[in-house]
């Protein structure tokens, strides 16, 4: 579009100039072919005067003489051999004689005619001008001779027939000169205007975002210069742009890399910058992402704490619970500048699992110091009892054997919690090859005297563990044995308890299932947990700690088993989960 206008500009000025110097040159040629066309025609009438004053006519003695009708017969004659008007007027401008008119009394005085006038003063006079009579521009040369001024007339029809002619030439040959030209100029300004117009078309291309548009062609001139200026520009902006993006790249990894949620909030309430923790935290739809903050954020407490800071220029650091239970963090920068608060940076912080572990803590501390409480406090009693009793040596040895019980179940708990820390700190444990098979017959033969006291049946079918398989003795000895433990604990007198496999692509299912009094539901997510107990009376009488199902946990996790459980009022079954390859 740009260049078509450069290009019609082009032309229509051409255009003008070149009507301008048409008329100019019509104009000048006329008036000069006018000039010398009258120049001529003048010096030749000077010459027909100057031949009749010199004649032997009436005034070629020069003195005054009275015009007779010789005189006029003379001038007659000359007329007719001329072919001009002659006109004779004395000094008083009376004409007193005229070759064209008859009765001369009826013409009017001719003083005040230019001509004449000049003729009088300076003895010769010339002028044009239209003959009402003939209705054509007349050419009058005057000269004085004597006491008379002899005027010649002459019609200046063919001065006009030649201007017209060559009027109609140069017009003729202005308006040939100007299609030549104007073809001329249509084509030498489309070449000039077609590198402009790459040029332009380039920037269009390139500003709409391709940026792998280039000029090709180089014109060797100006333009041509322009045209390389511009690819070289257009080089230097991709790489700054390319350069800018991979800045962007990383800045948007790292930002995307940090643990806490991001967000950067400008004074039109926008939301600029966003990561994916702060979408996760928030539970941000990636689509709706984009826009203003209190449509994307649905937190009201949240909304009210961006609001009063946008509006402050305030920072600010304060604790919030989501709707969704995450508990944060959250810490508020302005970013500001010389002209006041451009926005906000906002960083949310999930302490969710920190409160949760410090729950965890205080439950744990509160367990621990229970659990290791009561034997001592027992223990105590106990000891109190038998120094009362030293003489009766059945009442002190069962007192001393009910302290020595104590003693044990404490030392079981303290054992318990350092195998838990243990598992919870140390991952580096040895893989071996070992043969799973033979790890669980031997827990169920070490627990096979205690689970013949309560009369319980254990039966086996785990042929599918009867290979090697790479993981550690001591946590699989763990995992099996509290588990196998665990349904002896809670199982019923005279009751069972069935351990068989089951192998289907790539992974082996132990199942250990026991006729005992079952979980309930609403538990079931929770015996993993430590001292979580579902029965703390029947728990305690069976000597329990309450951390042995959190030491299957960690010790299937660092063997990279699963493990589940479900209980119905049948009984409980766990399953562990063997990858074997």
């Amino acid at each position: 579009m740009k260049t078509k206008k450069v290009r019609n500009k082009i032309i229509l000025y051409s255009s003008f100039i070149l009507i301008f110097m048409v008329f100019f040159f019509l104009w000048f040629i006329t008036a000069s072919v006018y000039q010398s066309h009258l120049g001529i025609l003048e010096k030749e009438m000077v010459l027909k005067l100057n031949l009749m004053e010199h004649s032997n006519g009436p005034f070629a003695s020069g003195k005054k003489a009275v015009l007779q009708e010789a005189d006029r017969k003379f001038f007659t004659d000359i007329s007719h051999v001329l072919g001009q008007r002659i006109t004779v007027v004395d000094r008083k401008g009376k004409v007193v004689y005229d070759s064209d008119v008859r009765d001369i009394s009826s013409m009017d005085n001719h003083r005040d005619r230019e001509e004449i006038m000049n003729a009088m003063e300076s003895g010769r006079g010339r002028s044009i001008r239209y003959s009402d009579t003939l209705g054509i521009d007349m050419l009058y040369v005057a000269k004085l001779s004597g006491d008379y001024i002899i005027r010649i007339a002459k019609p200046l029809y063919d001065i006009n027939s030649s201007l017209t002619d060559i009027r109609y030439k140069i017009i003729i040959s202005g308006i040939m000169a100007g299609i030549i030209s104007i073809i001329l100029v249509i084509y030498f300004s489309n070449k000039i205007s077609r590198p402009i117009g790459e040029a332009i078309n380039f920037a269009q291309i390139f500003s709409n975002g391709d940026f792998s548009k280039r000029i090709m062609n180089y014109s060797d001139d100006d333009i041509g210069t322009l045209q390389k200026s511009l690819n070289k520009l257009a080089d230097t902006i991709v790489g700054k742009i390319n350069s800018l993006l991979l800045e962007q790249k990383k800045l948007e990894l790292t930002i995307d890399s940090i643990h806490d949620g991001i967000a950067l909030i400008d004074t039109g309430r926008w939301i600029q910058i966003m990561n994916a923790s702060f979408r996760r935290i928030l539970d941000i739809d990636t689509d709706s992402a984009r826009g203003v903050y209190f449509q994307v954020i649905r937190s009201s407490p949240l909304n009210a704490i961006i609001e009063l800071s946008l509006e402050s220029g305030q920072p600010g650091c304060r604790e919030i619970t989501l709707l969704n239970g995450t508990s944060c963090e959250i810490l508020i920068i302005p970013i500001s500048d010389y002209s006041g608060i451009q926005g906000i940076l906002l960083s949310l912080h999930d302490i969710t699992e920190r409160k949760k572990i410090d729950e965890i803590k205080a439950d744990l501390i509160g367990n621990m110091s229970h659990e290791l409480k009561t034997p001592v406090a027992i223990l105590k009693g106990y000891l109190e009892t038998m120094g009362q009793y030293l003489g009766d040596r059945k009442m002190s040895m069962d007192i001393l054997g009910k302290a020595i019980a104590n003693v044990d179940r404490q030392n079981t708990l303290i054992n318990d919690i350092l195998k838990l820390n243990r598992l919870e700190k140390s991952h580096d444990f040895y893989m071996e090859k070992i043969n799973l098979a033979e790890v669980v017959e031997t827990c169920i033969s070490l627990l096979k005297p205690k689970a013949d006291n309560i009369n319980l049946e254990i039966t086996s079918d785990i042929r599918d563990l009867d290979r090697l398989f790479s993981c550690n003795r001591f946590l699989a000895e763990e995992v099996i044995f509290n588990i196998v433990d665990n349904a002896i604990n809670y199982n019923t007198r005279g009751g069972k308890i069935n351990i068989r496999t089951a192998e289907s692509d790539s992974l082996i299912t132990l199942e250990i299932r026991d006729t005992g009094i079952g979980i309930p539901r609403e538990s079931l997510d929770r015996i993993f947990e430590r001292f979580y107990r579902v029965d703390k009376s029947r728990s305690r009488d069976t000597g329990g700690t309450g951390l042995g199902l959190s030491i299957v946990k960690h010790a299937a996790e660092l063997l990279k088993w699963t493990i589940d459980a479900q209980s119905d009022i049948n009984g409980t079954s766990f399953f562990i989960r063997i990858k074997t390859a």
